[in-house]
């Protein structure tokens, strides 16, 4: 007779699953693997141990690009199902000036109150910290259940630098961007939007504004956008 024995550990939606074949005569342990459920289908994955991001098409080729100073440049993305957040990081790609710093966050959408505008960076999710724009990816660890993205929810990774000219990180074509605004629909933005930018002064207390300034450039052209790397519980 099989028997399946399954103990849940509530507090992280872990499961340890051990099985045991006695008819067969032989024995096959799986404890200790980690599976997490999608509570949005029910389904399992493992756990994610490796960066991703879900802001493009892969397979692709990543880039780098000089972002100007005193600009806040807001990158559009989402995900497909709740996940719980292990690690953030992006890449400084070239080294600036000592005494420097690039500031990142990730905002959630609001309605600015204007047609088309109904999807742009506004409250604040997560301040991911400020770095030194030296060369490296810049890294920002979550405990279990501290970090959740949800699905049905457009996100914003929002950068922001006081180098003398600009601060370079990794980044992908907006040819290989999964989300863009559509165009030719009634009270769209003209053209595929796949970022926004906006003049702001480096914030003096290096945290990130709790509710976004109002995007005055939408990215229509091909561009560069900045990518947003991923681990998941």
């Amino acid at each position: 007779m099989a028997t399946i024995k399954i103990t849940t550990n509530l507090t992280d939606d872990d499961i340890n699953v051990s099985y045991k074949n006695n008819v067969l005569g032989y024995k096959t342990d799986i404890d200790n693997t980690k599976l997490s459920i999608n509570q949005n289908i029910g389904t399992q994955r493992k756990v994610i141990d490796y960066f991703t991001d879900f802001q493009t098409i892969h397979p692709i080729t990543y880039g780098t690009s000089a972002l100007s100073a005193n600009t806040l440049y807001c990158y559009p993305f989402f995900v497909t199902e709740r996940v719980n957040v292990a690690d953030v990081r992006f890449r400084v790609t070239v080294t600036g000036t000592v005494g420097k710093f690039i500031l990142a966050g990730i905002y959630k959408s609001g309605d600015k109150g204007t047609y088309g505008d109904r999807y742009v960076p506004h409250e604040l999710l997560v301040d991911l910290g400020q770095f030194s724009t030296t060369i490296g990816d810049k890294s920002n660890p979550f405990s279990s259940g501290t970090l959740y993205l949800e699905p049905n929810e457009l996100y914003w990774f929002a950068v922001i630098n006081n180098e003398t000219t600009s601060a370079t990180i990794r980044t992908c074509s907006s040819a290989d961007s999964i989300v863009k605004y559509p165009a030719g629909l009634t009270n769209s933005p003209s053209g595929l939007c796949n970022h926004m930018n906006t003049a702001l002064t480096y914030p003096i207390d290096g945290a990130m504004p709790l509710i976004c300034p109002t995007m005055t450039n939408k990215v229509t052209t091909t561009a560069n956008i900045g990518v947003l790397f991923f681990k998941l519980y």
